[in-house]
């Protein structure tokens, strides 16, 4: 790279205060990507952009540069000595090597491994000297610089916000889509274990999301946001760290304002530049600050205006602009301007200012059509930073460029030099240039204040400015589509733009709750009390050591009800008036008891109680939370009960609810009181008091029994319910047979102590009779005995052959066949039955063996007749009926079978009835309605009718004249039946079987 002479206007910092500013012995830099056109790696590109270290001293001082490049080169150390103050030492190097590369190349897309994006690199600089000095930087390439103030890492902080500038998406086709360039910052570490918090990212950065990094001293990180859209801007992007780091925003290469750049056809405005600034710290940026517009250079065409913007590092951040508000910000967030006059700004809270030059070159440019200036971004000093001394000069850097091809001899990129100078109005006069006082008429004033502004040219070389009132500069130089623009220096004051701090130290009641300012510029608690009227169940002391602005202030909270939740506010002011208010919710011991009554009880819950010794008698408890916080139990205790079914610790919500069980036993008469206590981490509270007087149970135990009839089962209740009866203690089967005992519901604990218990008594076997006898006993030996029985199905019919169970008949037809059974009673218990027959059809006893009762042991012979059918040829002529005998729910059957033969005319029944039948052509019929009988006689006449028992009693007669005869069965016992029928010219004799059904 040929020698290129770098000289720039720097402003040195003069104050014989004793302040943090510009001026220090250790600094930490590096160099954001610029724009090289021809591409990063091209050679040419690499021989004719370079970088600047700018360093002016007050006295003779040794100055050492080290970096490390990624080149290829080792380590570098530079070593200077500045011997003549009035000399700035200016170190230059070509940009390749040690600027950082980021994802536009100059033109080409750069990968992902070739880049420093998003990734610590050792590719910083480090710049020590024997005495203060002040240092500048300075990137420039073809068409494109800037220069920054570097602060020295006593100036350096924890907690910032970047300024920068939306993405440049360059689509014109010079270039291509590749020309598009990002918003950018870098953070460069000053010592180790340096944690780096990306705090607030307003835009889709390049590599990703980025939360938290890790930096070792002298390590970088780069940050480029997308360049797809022009809303990408990483301007209110927040940074913080654990310790000191330097911090670096702008813009690889914009166009500006991005608003002016489609105007005419596409084509309004060409020409970009690079931005750069170090960042101050929040804890330096003030509240008041003036905007001044740029002077115009020769030629300029004024196609669109300058640019100013306001960052907030507060919420409700309220600007006003000329006393008028302008803009309520929060934290992070800006407003953009037109900055085309001077302007007061002042607000309530810490604001950053920065103001942009413009672009000046449209799109439609030869190499004769660059005109001067072009963008640079310049962070506004506050007045409360401004200093009353300054020293600078105005170096000068050549062209080394396709334009200097045009001329004959090297042509200074930057034709005109400025400092705008800030003053008091009554200062002005005051105000001196290298000695010379500054005519007044240069001076304009600021609307709504006191101060005055002043554009004064410079040519290149060294200068000097003074005035008796802290005033602010700002340097800036103009070339063709070229400029640098930065503060020419400041104090860095920490200033006290955090009001006070209040939080509570302790979580129990009495609240401790400490008001700090303890920041090193804050001026101290001034004024603390509480706001009674949004405060409530609460006392409070306030404690200080004195009257005037302390450090702490500390207040002590207590709660009226300690049952109740209280709230606080408390109202802290610092010396500076700023003002913290902040309110406390203040939990109490909100845990209720809920009674048996299901009402909400303030603790402690009172239970009286008579109950009887030898018994352990068990209260639940529940308890609620009906306090706002949540409510910690570590545990529960009692010095006489037992607790149970506890899930302790545990956390009972807002409206939760908290299980407890406390059982009390004594086996003696007593009187007992206890309390039961619920610990929390604020103290010991009585949940329930208990008041329990244990007596002699002298009740035997109750048994009330519920019988069912079928099939039979006896349930037995046994109750001990009583406040003074001691529990059911044991169950005794004393004497059973035939039987199953069920203990119902008891699952695998038993009966033991309960209050009731349920026993189930069933038959095992319906053909036995059964018993049993159960004595139960309470825990105090008082015992009550229950005896209870089942009958059994006990009849049999004993000349049933068990072999061949059918019992089988063979008669003729239309006859009554008659038959007898006997029945053995082998059961305890005397048996009756009111109907032998059942379900037959065919069959039923006589009338006069029923109700039927047989003893114990008895053994009875019934007879039972069949009236037999017609026979019918052809036909298989058997007939099947079921004998049954009914006990309770419970069945005894024997099934009949019955042959009919051919008829007979008559014969002689087994019960010893003679019938004789019709021949079947004079047969009369019978038929069966239901319970009625309708005959139908074979012919006419006067007819006497009468119905007999097998064994001859007349049961009923009537005379009819006709073929039809009706009576009813339904008062008559079932059984056989003979229906006689005589006329003059006939006699009939017609069986009758009435089942009953």
């Amino acid at each position: 790279m040929k020698p290129v002479l770098a000289l720039l206007c720097i402003a040195l910092a003069a104050s014989a205060q004793e302040l943090p500013d510009s001026k220090g012995k250790d600094f930490w830099f590096c160099f954001m990507p610029n724009y090289h056109n021809g591409g990063v790696t091209n050679a040419s590109a690499q021989q004719r952009d370079s970088v600047f270290v700018f360093i002016a001293a007050e006295k003779s001082t040794t100055v050492t540069l080290e970096f490390t490049p990624y080149d290829g080169r080792p380590s570098q150390r530079i070593v200077r000595r500045i011997t003549d103050p009035q000399q700035m030492l200016i170190i230059g190097m070509s940009f390749w090597g040690v600027e950082l590369i980021g994802v536009n190349g100059g033109g080409y897309i750069v990968a992902r491994q070739q880049r420093h994006t998003q990734r610590p690199v050792p590719y910083s600089f480090h710049l020590t000297s024997d005495e203060d000095v002040t240092v500048y930087a300075m990137s420039h390439a073809d068409k494109t610089s800037d220069a920054f103030l570097v602060l020295p890492t006593d100036a350096l902080g924890k907690d910032y916000f970047i300024m920068s500038y939306n993405a440049d998406l360059y689509s014109s086709g010079f270039g291509g889509d590749y020309s598009s360039t990002p918003s950018q910052f870098a953070v460069v570490a000053t010592e180790d274990s340096t944690l780096v918090e990306i705090a607030r990212l307003p835009a889709p950065t390049i590599d990703g999301p980025v939360n938290q990094i890790m930096l070792q001293r002298g390590e970088v990180y780069l940050i480029q946001s997308q360049n797809t859209s022009d809303s990408y801007d990483l301007t209110g992007a927040r940074v913080r760290s654990n310790r000191p780091i330097a911090v670096f925003g702008g813009h690889q290469r914009v166009r500006l304002p991005l608003a002016d750049r489609d105007r005419e056809g596409g084509g309004y405005i060409s020409s970009r530049d690079c931005l750069i600034e170090q960042m101050p710290s929040v804890n330096t940026w003030g509240r008041s600050m003036f905007l001044v517009p740029y002077p115009d250079p020769p030629g300029d065409l004024k196609r669109s205006k300058d640019r100013f913007r306001i960052l907030a590092a507060r919420d409700s951040t309220v600007v006003y602009r000329d006393s008028v508000p302008l803009v309520v910000l929060n934290a992070g967030q800006y407003y953009e301007g037109d900055l085309d006059q001077a302007a007061t700004l002042n607000a309530n809270r810490p604001i950053l200012v920065a103001q942009f030059r413009r672009t000046s070159t449209p799109a439609s440019r030869g190499y004769e059509t660059y005109y001067l200036g072009d963008p640079f971004m310049m962070v506004v000093p506050p007045t409360e930073q401004f200093l009353s001394t300054y020293r600078f000069i105005c170096p000068r850097i050549y062209e080394d460029s396709a334009i200097t091809s045009l001329y004959s001899v090297p042509r200074e990129v930057y034709k005109y030099h400025y400092v705008t100078i800030v003053a008091p109005d009554s200062a002005k006069a005051t105000v001196q240039v290298d000695g010379q006082t500054v005519p007044q008429n240069l001076f304009r004033p600021i609307p709504k204040s006191n101060y005055v502004y002043a554009w004064y040219r410079l040519d290149a070389g060294v200068h000097s400015i003074r005035a008796n009132a802290p005033i602010g500069i700002y340097v800036y130089g103009y070339g063709f589509a070229d400029s640098y623009g930065y503060v020419g220096g400041m104090a860095y004051r920490r200033f006290d733009f955090d009001p006070p701090q209040i939080f509570s130290t302790t979580q129990c009641p009495p609240y401790r709750i400490a008001v700090y300012d303890t920041l090193p510029m804050d001026s101290r608690v001034d004024v603390v009390r509480v706001l009674e009227d949004s405060s409530r169940n609460v006392e409070w002391r306030i404690e200080r050591k004195t009257l005037l602005p302390e450090d702490s202030v500390i207040v002590y909270v207590s709660l009226r009800d300690p049952y109740e939740d209280g709230v606080v506010t408390i109202f802290a002011e610092d010396a500076e008036q700023f003002v913290t208010v902040k309110r406390f919710e203040l939990p109490g011991m909100t845990l209720r008891g809920i009674s048996a009554s299901a009402t909400v009880e303030r603790l402690p819950l009172r239970y009286t109680y008579r109950t009887a010794t030898k018994r352990t008698w068990c209260f639940p408890l529940q308890y609620v939370n009906v306090g706002n916080s949540p409510q910690t139990v570590l545990r529960a205790e009692s010095v006489r009960g037992s607790i149970s079914n506890a899930s302790l610790p545990a956390v009972v919500g807002r409206r939760d609810t908290l299980q407890l069980q406390v059982c009390y036993r004594a086996d003696r008469t007593v009187t007992i009181t206890d309390t039961l206590w619920l610990e929390t981490p604020c103290g010991r509270y009585a949940a329930a008091i208990f008041t329990i007087e244990f007596v002699v149970d002298t009740i035997a135990p109750r048994v009330l029994r519920a019988e069912q009839p079928c099939p039979p089962a006896h349930t037995l209740t046994i109750m001990e319910t009583g406040t003074t009866e001691s529990g059911i203690a044991a169950i005794e089967v004393l004497d059973s047979a035939n039987v199953t005992i069920e203990l119902l519901g008891s699952g695998d604990g038993g009966y033991w102590l309960a209050e009731q218990q349920m026993l189930r008594v069933s038959q095992r076997d319906w053909r036995l009779d059964s018993w049993y006898r159960i004595r139960v006993i309470d825990s105090s030996g008082n015992s009550n005995t229950i005896s209870g029985a089942f009958e059994g199905h006990t009849v049999m019919i004993t000349n049933r052959d068990s072999l061949a169970p059918i019992q089988t008949f063979r008669a003729a037809s239309n006859s009554f066949l008659c038959d007898t059974i006997e029945l053995y009673n082998y059961g305890s218990y005397p048996k009756r039955f009111d109907r032998l027959v059942i379900r037959g059809i065919e069959f039923a006893p006589p009338p006069l063996y029923v109700p039927l009762v047989i003893a114990p042991g008895q053994r009875v012979r019934v007879p039972v007749c069949a009236l037999l059918p017609p026979y019918r040829a052809g036909a298989e002529n058997i007939y099947r009926d079921t004998l049954e005998l009914l006990v309770g729910c419970f069945v005894r059957r024997m099934p009949v079978e019955i042959t009919i033969t051919e008829p007979s005319y008559s014969a002689e029944s087994s019960c010893g009835v003679v019938v004789a039948t019709p021949p079947a052509g004079n047969a009369p019929t019978l038929i069966r309605d239901g319970g009625s009988f309708e005959l139908l006689l074979p012919s006419s006449g006067d007819w006497q009718l009468a119905l007999y028992a097998t064994r001859g009693q007349l049961l009923w007669q009537t005379r009819i004249t006709g073929t039809r005869a009706r009576w009813d069965m339904e008062r008559l016992p079932p059984g056989a039946y003979w229906l006689i029928g005589t006329s003059s010219t006939a006699m009939l004799q017609v069986p009758v079987l009435w089942t009953g059904q």
